[in-house]
Formats: structure tokens, sequence, C-alpha cells
């Protein structure tokens, strides 16, 4: 039988929609093909009345994805958040920030909590160093390294750095597949209140996959 079969739903602009499910029951399929992505059967998702594989084929700004393990590589924080496509060469060639916009990297890491998490100890420094203007902080932060899959964040500090990445292509429409799935409970309720009031104050439609 087909995983998902007669689904229809409107999400309104600028607000948070969760998508809540048994387990296996199609929410990251239903994602997967409001993200664009080729998946056998039959059916398409919409998007403004443009079909979704459209929408992302042209311009992938549009929608951006953020899934359950985000799929974080051995290097800095800013490659890890500012790599993209490279649109030039084939689709799984990936250009780790040749020319990142570091002022939008470090816009992404405010508005989700992660320059606060992670930056405490720089500001802290400059605190006692009489500067307060937070390049320091900035500096050290986007030259983290993460680790091979983030072993070197926390769980919260890897789901704040998937969105993060999904932020930084400045998307209209943002997925976001059970990325506080693996945080604590005090952890993801943080998590969560940092995440509407982000959509609060970007405007943005986001589909929230949740199993709780």
């Amino acid at each position: 039988p087909p995983t998902l079969n007669g689904v229809s739903f409107t999400a309104p602009r600028g607000k948070m929609t969760a998508i809540l499910g048994r387990s296996g029951c199609g929410k990251s399929t239903l994602l997967q093909l409001l993200a664009g992505m080729p998946l056998s059967g039959a059916g398409a998702g919409t998007i403004a009345w443009h079909a979704a594989k459209d929408v992302d084929n042209t311009n992938h700004n549009v929608v951006s994805l953020s899934q359950q393990l985000p799929q974080l590589f051995d290097g800095s924080l800013l490659d890890n958040i500012a790599y993209s496509i490279n649109k030039g060469s084939s689709p799984d060639t990936v250009d780790v920030c040749s020319d990142a916009d570091v002022d939008l990297v470090v816009e992404c890491i405010k508005a989700t909590g992660l320059r606060g998490q992670l930056g405490q100890p720089q500001r802290e420094k400059d605190d006692e160093a009489g500067t307060d203007d937070g390049a320091g902080a900035d500096s050290s932060i986007l030259a983290r390294r993460v680790g091979f899959l983030g072993t070197n964040l926390s769980g919260g500090q890897r789901a704040r750095a998937a969105v993060a990445r999904a932020l930084y292509l400045r998307p209209t429409v943002l997925l976001l597949d059970e990325v506080a799935a693996s945080l604590d409970d005090d952890t993801s309720r943080h998590f969560h209140q940092e995440l509407r009031a982000l959509v609060d104050a970007q405007r943005l439609t986001v589909l929230y996959v949740t199993h709780s």
C-alpha cells in the first residue's frame, strides 16, 4: 500500500504548522515531496500553486529542508552552514563556502540561539579585555570545528546548526523534520520557544514534523 494516499492540507503563510503522526506514517515522506525530492508513486505537492518539484528545481531558496539527522561534516561551523550546491557542476558537487556571506551566517546563528550558546567563553574573554563588539566571539564561533557528524557539538547545538544552515538559503518555506528528536525535554522546550520566536520575527512559513 502507498505510504501517503489522498493527503490534502493548507499551511498558512507566515505561521508554523506541526505535522504529527505515528512512526512510519509518512511524515518525512510528505516533507520530501514538498522539497521536490524525486520519489516513486503518483501525486504531487504544490507551493503557491506551483508544483513543489518545479519550485525547488528553479529556485533553491524557496524551500529549505532540514532533516532529523543533520549531515554535518568535519569542518568549521562556517563551512557547515554556508556550504551550497555548486550550480555549475553536477548536483552532487559541494562548494564549501568559497564565497560565503559571513554576515548572513552570523545572522543565522544568532537567530537560532547558537551564537549565544557557543560564544559565551569568548565573550567573557572580550569583557576581560575591555572589548564588547562581539567580533572576537563571532570569529571564534565560525572557526570552530564541529567534528565528523557534529561530534564536537551537543545535541541541541547540532539541531540549531541544522536550522541555521536551512536559514542561510533565506527560504520562503522552511521544512523541519524532527530536528529536536534527540534532545532532552528541557533543551527541546527551549529550542521550540526559540523556533516560535524565529518564525514570528522572520514571518517564515514552517512545516514542522514532530512526534509530540
